[in-house]
Formats: structure tokens, sequence, C-alpha cells
């Protein structure tokens, strides 16, 4: 067996031709991870899937419940606002022998009567009616108005299921009807569901009179049609008497459905899920209370459709699966032919070095990877080494003009279009001078940015090209920065690399000044000249740098505030070009206390001499 298994790998590791040996690597690397993955988790995966549908569930319904809790608060807010108001007192909160008599001034019945009004403007709330003793509702029906009838006898509702359970008993002072408690012209008229709270009379418990706050089920019926995520799952609402208050689907309801005792014996406590039997069937349920009611809502989930679920999930697991592996095989077959085909040509023009002088390998495209470089390779021994050192001396001689062009593409993209941004506001805002005088020092900036191919430039030039820097940044930051530039006249006429102070200044206002809590602050440039030398300061009053970054900012590779320093490093990179080892750019710094930066060129005038 050893000796067998020993064959293959040589002749798989040896013998076997590449494209064979390729595709077989990328089906074994697609098919065994996969494979030992699915008999891992095969006895799992619905587990997993029954635990997560689950628990999304119960979030759901901790969602519905919170919901419903709010809108109950709002219904009960809305009532309290009504009994709050003191003609409730004058009018209903009297001693019981008083009962029947007009008490209140018909400007202080208006007034009520306006406010109970208000509140029925409430989205949720179709309708308010306050039931009062039939001797008062004669004086006080005169009151109502053909669209709002706020005062009823008290015997329109004595035969309503709510109005029993208010006189069995006593004590009760507030009650949630679903639309079984409540009449057919309750119903019809105010709404399917009621808020019902006893006013009584001072001296005693009776109720003086009833106020009903009337709402939709089709709100509650939304609510809990929101939560339905599984099939043929069902929400419903029962109240302390087992009585249906709403359900997303009766007959499911009715079919799944079980009392408050039942539900706090066979599930361990609200806001948990639990197994249990229905009809031979298995069903996962739980219960929220809600919150200032005698409700629970009750979620009931089929096992058979969270199974179904994770039957749904395995196919398509295996479809995309199966077109992954059809999608890996075909890449595998494309990838060897190609590897295979072109290191077959490479060896076979090789070989021809044994009988004669090797030929130059033609490439139909340019192919940039191994293969691709290893035929450049071998093309490249073939030429002649005297257009290598052609090549050479031309590339030295445009490196430092190719610098400058790469950092001239630098200039930060994000800074145009921001100023174009800045612009197109103030055209939109009709500030015609602004616009103006943004457009032109934009023209002017990128004029003095792309002309002349020469690699220096005037200082004076330089000056103004930073300047019309910070006054577009001004321009867009609210005039942040305070900008002076303090250099002798007499030093304008010597020349300086191009792109010199703008990736400073930068610097400075990006990293700098931007980077402190009030985000304004000074930068002032600075210039003297010392025997054949022009020295510039750069000071800004930012936050300044700690020692590992000032001592990185020069050296190409260094990091500040999330922004790459190159182009810093790139202009202390063309000077050190330009003028030799000794100039260019000097960092000093410390956190808090700004930054100073030291720029040293040599003394040359525009037609180069000193």
């Amino acid at each position: 067996m050893k000796r067998i298994f020993c064959r293959l790998y040589q002749y798989y590791a040896h013998d076997m031709r590449m494209q064979s040996k390729l595709i077989i690597s990328h089906l074994l690397l697609v098919l065994i991870p996969t494979l030992v993955l699915s008999v891992f988790f095969y006895r799992n995966i619905y587990n997993l899937i029954v635990t997560s549908t689950v628990k999304s569930e119960q979030a759901l319904c901790a969602q519905t419940a919170d919901t419903l809790e709010a809108t109950i608060k709002q219904i009960s807010n809305a009532a309290s606002s009504v009994l709050s108001n003191p003609f409730t007192d004058s009018l209903f909160t009297i001693p019981e022998k008083s009962a029947g008599s007009l008490t209140a001034g018909r400007d202080d019945i208006i007034h009520f009567r306006q406010s109970a009004a208000i509140v029925t403007g409430q989205e949720i709330i179709s309708s308010i009616r306050i039931y009062c003793d039939d001797r008062l509702y004669q004086e006080l029906k005169a009151y109502n108005t053909e669209d709002f009838s706020l005062f009823q006898s008290i015997s329109s509702v004595s035969s309503t299921y709510w109005y029993g359970i208010y006189s069995s008993d006593r004590d009760r002072d507030v009650l949630l009807c679903p639309g079984l408690y409540l009449s057919p012209t309750e119903k019809k008229e105010n709404g399917e569901l009621a808020y019902i709270c006893k006013i009584p009379y001072s001296d005693s418990g009776n109720a003086s009179a009833y106020m009903a706050v009337y709402f939709s089920q089709d709100r509650i019926d939304d609510i809990l049609q929101k939560d339905m995520t599984v099939a043929d799952s069902a929400i419903y609402i029962i109240n302390d008497r087992d009585t249906f208050v709403s359900a997303s689907n009766s007959s499911l309801a009715g079919a799944y459905f079980m009392s408050q005792k039942d539900l706090a014996e066979h599930i361990e406590s609200a806001g948990r899920f639990a197994v249990n039997k229905f009809m031979d069937e298995d069903i996962y349920i739980g219960y929220y209370t809600i919150a200032g009611t005698d409700w629970d809502m009750v979620s009931v989930l089929p096992a058979a459709s969270l199974l179904e679920k994770g039957n749904r999930l395995v196919i398509q697991f295996v479809g995309i699966y199966l077109f992954f592996l059809i999608l890996a095989l075909f890449m595998a077959l494309a990838l060897s032919h190609s590897i295979t085909k072109r290191l077959a040509n490479v060896a076979r023009q090789m070989g021809e070095v044994r009988s004669g002088k090797p030929h130059r390998l033609e490439q139909k495209t340019q192919e940039k990877d191994e293969i691709g470089n290893l035929v450049e390779t071998y093309n490249y021994m073939t030429d002649q080494i005297s257009q290598l050192l052609i090549d050479q001396e031309k590339a030295a001689k445009e490196l430092q003009l190719s610098e400058f062009k790469a950092l001239q593409a630098q200039i930060n993209p994000h800074f145009l279009y921001n100023t174009l941004d800045m612009i197109n506001w103030l055209s939109v805002s009709g500030k015609k001078e602004e616009l103006s005088c943004a457009i032109q020092a934009l023209s002017r900036f990128y004029k003095l940015t792309l002309s002349r191919k020469d690699a220096v430039s005037l200082i004076e030039q330089e000056l103004e090209h930073v300047s019309l820097y910070v006054q577009l940044q001004n321009m867009r930051y609210e005039y942040a920065i305070d900008f002076i530039i303090d250099v002798p006249p007499e030093l304008e006429e010597y020349t300086i690399p191009k792109l010199t102070f703008q990736p400073i200044v930068e610097n400075s206002i990006q990293h700098g000044i931007f980077m402190k809590e009030s985000k304004t602050g000074s930068i002032v440039i600075t210039g003297w000249k010392e025997g054949d030398d022009i020295v510039f300061q750069v000071t800004d009053d930012g936050v300044g740098m700690d020692e590992d970054t000032l001592s990185q900012i020069l050296s190409g590779s260094g990091k500040k505030n999330g922004g790459s320093n190159i182009g810093i490093y790139n202009t202390h990179l063309r000077m050190q070009l330009l003028y030799g080892r000794s100039y260019g750019l000097s960092y000093s710094s410390s956190p808090g206390s700004g930054t100073v930066v030291e720029i040293r060129i040599k003394a040359n005038k525009d037609n180069g001499k000193a």
C-alpha cells in the first residue's frame, strides 16, 4: 500500500502533465473542504436554522410588544389629558346625592368639548364618548354637535359586556375592551376597540360617568402583521378573560389558542419560546406581556415551516455550490491551458540552443504574469546589450523630469472637486462677486501649476501659486486661515523648484490647523538670503508632531494623521537632486506647539546663474 501511494505521488508530482495536475488540484481544493464541512455540519444545520429563526422571531416579537405598549400608552395619555381637565371634576366628580344636576357653566362645557375634540384628532383615536347619568345627559346633549357627539346616555350602553364588567367589579377603574365587549352601534360608529375609564363620585366608589376612548382594530392588526416572517405562523392577543383582542390570522389563532393560565404553565417565562404539541404537530410558542394592559401577545411558529425554511436554504446552498464548482472547473481548464501552452513554447524554443542561435518568442499580447515575465526575460537575453545601456542612459536623463511630473499629478483631485463644488454653491446662491473671484483664483492656480515644462519657477510665481491655494481654501472654510507672506521683493527674481510651497502649506492646513478643535490658525512664510543660499521658513500654529512622526516625515514612508507624506518627500528629494545633499527641507515641531519647516535652496537667478 505504501509503495502504491509513493508511486501515485511520484506520478502526480513529477510525471503528470501540468494541465491535468492543475485541474485535479483545483477540484481537490474545492471539493475536500466543502465535503468535510458538509459532513461536520449536516446534523446541526437544521438546529442552527431553527435556533436562528426562533431568536430572530423573539427579537421581532419584542419590538412588536414595544410598539403595542407605545400605542396603548398614547391612548392612555389621551384619556388622562381629558380626565385632567378641571371641568371633569366640576361636572362629574361630585357628591352622589347631587347626581343629575348641571353645575358647570356653558363656556366651561364648550371648552371641555373642544379639548376632547382635539384629542380625537390624533391619528390612532377614532372617537371619544362620555356616558353619564340619564338626567344629566338631558342637559348635556344640547352641547353635542353634528360632527362630535361627546356626551351620551349611560342607558345606551347598559346592555354591553363592558358595562356588565364594571357593574360586577366596582373596584375596576380602567378596562381595555376588545370588540366582543362593545355594542354593535359602538363598533360601527366609534371604533372596534376601546379604552374605558370610570369617573367616580367624590364621596363613593360608584361610577358618576364613563369615558370611552375608541380606536381602530386595524391599527393593532397592522402591528401584528409586520411581525409575520414564517409561513403558517400566527400572532394573536388575548386579555385576562382569555378573549381574543386581535389576530394576524383568525383561523390559525383559533387552532393554536392557549389561555393565559396555560401559557404560564407551559412556557418558562414571558419573552421566550417553548416547544408544544397541537394535534400531533410540534410548534414553537412564546408570549409577551403588554405593560399597562391585561393583554398577552402570543406568537406561534409551526416546526414544519421552520424545517421547510431549512430545506430551502440547503437547496440554495447546493445550487450555489454547484454553480461555483462548475465555474471553478472552467477556470481551472482555462488557467492550466494558458500556463502549460506558454511553458511548452518556452521549453521548445530554449531547446533550440543546442542546435543553433536562439530566437525571440513573439507575443501577440503583453503578458504580465510569471510566465510572461519568463518570456520577456528570455527575449531580453537575445537583445543587444548596447540597447540596454541606451535605455539606462535615457532613463537617467528623464528621472528628474518624471519625478516632477509625478508630483504635479499628485495635486489632490479632492481639492479640485471641493473647489468646483464650492463654485457651484456660490453660483446657486447668486453670490456673483465671490463666484467670479473663485473662478479667477482657480484658473490662475492651475495655470501656474501646469505652465512651462521647466522644473523651476520664479519665487514670485510660487508665492502667488500658494497664495491662490490658501485663498481658495479660505473661501471654502470660511476664512479659517490667516496667511502671511514676509519675503523681501529682491528675492522674487530668484528661482525655486516648482510646487515647493503648496505641498508644505497643504500639510500645515490639513494635518496641522484642521486637526485643532477650533479648526482655525495662521501660517507665515518668511525668507532671507544667506550667502549663496536662500532660506525660507513656513511656520504654522497647528497641532504639531511627535518625535516618531517627525523622524519619518522626510523618509517617504511616514504617515501623518491618516495621510501619506509622499508629496513632502518628493519635494525634499527634488531639491537634493537639483542642488545637492545639503539642501532641501528640515522640520522642527512638538505636539501642541505648531510646526516650522525650513527650505534651503541655492540662490539662482532665472537664467540659472547665481
